[in-house]
């Protein structure tokens, strides 16, 4: 069909082909890719995956390139950019939450999975992934979807290790 004079913007399908019910999650804007920087993912079902930006590859524009190896019915939930330092924050639906750095995760290849990122996740999921900078306190809001906020300071929360005790936070 023709565009609208009035229409915005071009329709992503005309840069690369997406699957049926494929959503975007997040978008990242980067000059260049650099071996400093990792990009942080987590998915429903509690796995976290630590990945370099120069893993990503600008070169084939007309097809998706898989960034994540996913199993079942798993979907990406949150995308963060690492300095090679943060904290990582996972929280699940349930009100918990997990704060470890980044190095507990060995940095993946593109095509790899993820490795487990709370403890006792049970039924629930992971909700979001949060990365505070090294040396920097910061403020978290925390919205249900029953409408409640929560803020919380970063600097209350335990560091523990990847899978050690989660903390109630909501």
């Amino acid at each position: 069909t023709e565009n609208r004079f009035k229409d915005e913007g071009v329709h992503l399908n005309n840069f690369a082909t997406f699957a049926s019910g494929e959503k975007i999650i997040k978008s990242i804007c980067m000059q260049e890719l650099r071996n400093d920087l990792y990009l942080g993912f987590l998915t429903k079902l509690g796995q976290i995956k630590r990945m370099c930006t120069d893993q990503l590859d600008f070169l084939k524009h007309s097809r998706p390139v898989r960034c994540m190896r996913l199993l079942g019915d798993d979907e990406v939930v949150g995308v963060q950019v690492l300095s090679g330092n943060s904290d990582l924050l996972v929280l699940t639906s349930n009100g918990n939450a997990t704060l470890f750095n980044e190095n507990e995760l060995t940095p993946l290849g593109n095509k790899a999975g993820g490795v487990k990122s709370v403890a006792g996740i049970g039924k629930n999921s992971a909700v979001a992934l949060v990365a505070v900078n090294e040396g920097e306190s910061a403020k978290i809001v925390v919205i249900t979807d029953k409408g409640h906020q929560r803020v919380i300071n970063t600097r209350e929360l335990t560091r523990t290790a990847r899978l050690g005790k989660t903390q109630e936070i909501c």
